[in-house]
């Protein structure tokens, strides 16, 4: 069996022995001994060494005092020759023609075939270097940002190429993967040095026999098979000896070996093989795409893009997205989550700091979360002690309301980050409860200044007053703010419910506690229900009717029963049946403070009894067992828990890059805080690390729509069947949906709907368009 030993000697020269065949390690007779040049490869002597010659044993030795090297050989400043003096040597084969050459294309800085005139740089079977200096003609001379003097190597040798980075600091990516070691390229693959050279990798004779393969009916994988998620290197064990082949288990994640190399057992021939790191499952995706052309290649499983910041200035980066931005000013409300989610991403990938432990990655990746969540929290805190005079203050707690949420549901649904950030989502979820109270109480307040107008009397003309119109036209801004800032659905049907609960509450106790201002009476019950009106209807356009039905039942009930005929014996069934809501102490104050028309009848004491009797067996037992007190006045603050929205984020619908996240980060990347890096290939989701997701069905929708394209269009409108899984959700908001040819239609009239909730059972009729 052929060997391949190194003796770890103090020697300064290789030596090459020959025994014949038979002959041991320790019988040197017949041995001959060749001493090998500097720029001379054993593992490649080794590998070509035919076996009938005998046993073939590599020695560390002192080279001898009269040691002349060989004159073939060329040395130009200490360095071994390259190019063609190299390529001519042993091993590597005689020259192939300048079109058969592997080569680099240049492509724009987005990986686009834009370029008029692109750069073409063709690898020499040889070494080729790359970055800012030029030592040799064959050298590829870059300048830019991120570009090292000697950046990385390029290896042409036995019809395989591989790019190698020379330092930590050396950007250097294949196929938008930042690598950090010996990497073997697939034609049609994107190599990127620094922040903006962009080259495709095409390889003539790798395309000529690939599609040789595929005529003659398989893609089959050459050599050995080995199951995808496994790196193929060579290793050397305990005494020196060489083995190739040896599987050891990889990360999809990190793309990193943190286990022991395990030598595997293999034949003679296997062994002989020497190869540089192969990533057998890219091996394999790249032919499997292979049907499809070299420039159209296929989806992969990764963020619409990804963003790179620099360690050093990792707190002067979050400051920017987060303590220092102007909210309205941002086009895309949500880009702070966007950004900060996509950093969390980046520090759990291999490209930050590849040389930490997962342990350290973990603890990183905890303590920048953790310093997300505490810059929010100064912001909102600070956004609160500001004076509510300020119009901007509500757009702020809006737009931090929003991306508090957001960033916690990212975290929560994110695989990797949801196990190793429990406290910070704790916090997370008290920040959106705290800006949503801020925000209540700072639209309660507008509100207020405007709530006369329901008290204004038809009957007198004043010009200063407060009018429905400005309630209406707050309750608007407040709307319209919320979906700028793209608000979750349900936290925008528990604030109003707040606000239609702050208008019940606000009209309701002024009709009960003040006796003397006439209120209780039948003509201010049907001003006040008349104005009411105008809410519900602005309400119901809103969707939000079910919450004002609900908040506004109190003062609605209150305004009926001060319309309502209340004046004997057969009118108490129809008292208590529509006045269910009031409780004993509400009835009996309404009727107790009714003012009556000149020609309107008394109300009888034996009525009022009668009514608050009833109430007494049914509102106020139910209020107690609901652990409620009975009380006169409502409660200015609404009883129901805050609860944090299951669905409806803006993950679900947000397709690619949202319009304006680039803009947002422009300033920052100019400033060299960071860079945003699309990815063209992306299925274009964000919930591509999601738990739970099946990661196939994002491939396989995205060949349905191309696949769709070709389709003819309909002559008549097609029906299409949409369910929407709201759950338990308490409202549905009907924007677009997604249907064939990849189109995003607007939904302008429904065949049927029909609402299964817990809160509501209802069926729209044909023909009647949704509320968008």
């Amino acid at each position: 069996m052929d060997e391949l030993r190194f003796l770890e000697l103090s020697c300064e020269q290789r030596h090459v022995v020959t025994l014949p065949p038979g002959a041991q390690h320790s019988d040197e007779k017949g041995a001959k001994e060749t001493i090998l040049d500097d720029d001379e490869c054993p593992l490649q002597i080794f590998r070509d060494w035919p076996s009938d010659k005998g046993l073939l044993v590599f020695q560390l030795k002192r080279r001898p005092p009269d040691y002349v090297p060989k004159k073939s050989k060329k040395h130009v400043d200490g360095k071994p020759a390259r190019g063609k003096e190299r390529a001519d040597g042993p091993g590597h084969g005689s020259a192939l023609p300048p079109e058969k050459l592997p080569y680099l294309v240049e492509l724009s800085p987005d990986g686009s075939d834009s370029r008029d005139k692109p750069k073409l740089y063709r690898l020499q079977l040889s070494v080729t270097e790359v970055g800012t200096e030029k030592l040799e003609d064959s050298c590829i001379q870059l300048f830019g940002s991120g570009i090292q003097p000697h950046h990385c190597d390029l290896t042409n040798m036995d019809g395989v190429v591989t790019v190698t980075p020379r330092s930590m600091d050396a950007e250097t990516y294949v196929e938008g993967q930042r690598i950090s070691e010996t990497t073997v390229l697939q034609s049609g693959m994107k190599v990127q040095f620094g922040t903006s050279h962009v080259f495709k990798f095409v390889d003539p004779s790798q395309d000529h026999a690939l599609a040789k393969r595929s005529v003659d009916g398989g893609l089959a994988v050459k050599g050995p098979r080995h199951k995808p998620g496994v790196i193929q290197e060579t290793t050397f064990d305990v005494g020196g000896d060489a083995h190739s082949g040896a599987a050891l288990p990889t990360s999809k994640s990190t793309a990193r070996l943190d286990s022991d190399r395990v030598p595997s057992a293999t034949s003679t021939a296997e062994r002989g093989m020497v190869k540089p790191m192969v990533r057998v499952e890219q091996q394999q995706d790249y032919r499997r795409q292979d049907s499809r052309t070299q420039d159209a290649a296929g989806p992969e499983l990764t963020l619409p893009a990804s963003i790179e910041f620099r360690e050093s200035s990792e707190d002067s980066f979050l400051s920017a997205i987060i303590s220092y931005t102007n909210s309205s000013t941002v086009h895309f409300k949500l880009s702070p989550t966007y950004v900060l989610y996509m950093a969390c991403r980046h520090v759990l990938s291999s490209p930050y700091r590849p040389d930490v432990s997962p342990a350290e990655r973990t603890h990183k990746v905890i303590a920048i979360v953790n310093k997300m969540v505490s810059m929010m929290e100064g912001v909102i805190q600070e956004v609160d002690q500001v004076d509510q005079k300020q119009k901007n203050i509500a757009g702020a707690l809006a737009f931090w309301m929003a991306n508090a949420s957001e960033l916690l549901n990212f975290i929560k649904q994110d695989r990797d980050l949801s196990r190793v950030t429990l406290d910070a989502q704790d916090v997370l979820a008290h920040l959106v409860q705290m800006a949503f109270k801020y925000l209540v109480h700072c639209l309660q307040s507008e509100l207020n200044n405007y709530m006369p107008a329901f008290l204004d009397d038809p009957e007198e003309s004043g010009l200063q007053r407060p009018k429905i119109d400005d309630v209406l036209h707050t309750l608007t801004g407040a709307m319209s703010l919320l979906r700028r800032c793209r608000v979750n659905a349900a936290l925008t049907i528990q604030l109003f419910s707040q606000l239609f609960h702050f208008i019940n509450m606000w009209l309701f106790n002024r009709l009960v506690t003040d006796p003397e201002s006439g209120l209780c009476s039948h003509y201010w019950g049907a001003i006040i229900r008349q104005q009411l009106g105008h809410v519900e209807a602005w309400a119901e356009k809103q969707g939000l009717e079910l919450a004002a039905d609900c908040h506004l039942s109190r003062i609605v009930q209150a305004t009926t029963l001060l319309t309502m005929d209340k004046y004997a014996a057969d009118d108490i069934p129809s008292i208590n049946s529509t006045c269910f809501k009031l409780n004993s102490l509400q009835l009996q104050a309404l009727l107790q403070n009714y003012h009556c028309a000149p020609d309107e009848p008394f109300v009888p004491t034996d009525l009022v009894d009668s009514v608050v009797a009833v109430a007494e067996n049914t509102a106020d037992e139910l209020a107690r067992s609901d652990g409620r007190e009975v009380r006169l006045q409502e409660d200015p603050d609404l009883q129901l828990p805050f609860l944090l929205p299951e669905d409806g984020y803006s993950c679900d619908v947000v397709r690619n890059v949202p319009s304006g996240l680039q803009e947002f980060l422009d300033p920052l990347c100019q400033r060299g805080f960071c860079r945003l890096i699309p990815h063209p290939r992306s299925p274009g989701t964000w919930t591509v690390h999601f738990e739970g997701v099946d990661h196939e069905s994002h491939l396989v929708r995205e060949n349905a729509e191309l696949a769709s394209i070709a389709q003819p269009l309909r002559k008549e409108p097609e029906i299409i069947t949409v369910t929407l899984k709201k759950q338990n959700g308490m409202g549905l908001s009907i924007v677009a949906a997604k249907v064939g040819r990849s189109w995003w239609v607007r939904a302008a009239t429904l065949h049927s709907l029909r609402l299964e909730s817990a809160a509501v059972r209802a069926k729209l009729s044909a023909g009647r368009p949704p509320a968008c």
